[in-house]
């Protein structure tokens, strides 16, 4: 966030960790904070089908 202040502010990251998934250059998800693995592998399963 440092580094690209104005690109977490478009997207309105306010905490670290955030976690942005996109597609087509859209955010159709995100996680926010830290989650347990199975979480993030879940969520990537759940997107990926959605495809």
């Amino acid at each position: 966030m440092d580094d690209n202040a104005r690109v977490a502010a478009q997207h309105g990251i306010r905490s670290i960790p955030t976690l942005l998934f996109f597609k087509d250059g859209q955010v159709v998800d995100q996680v926010i904070g830290v989650v347990p693995k199975k979480v993030l592998a879940d969520k990537l399963t759940f997107l990926l089908k959605a495809a």
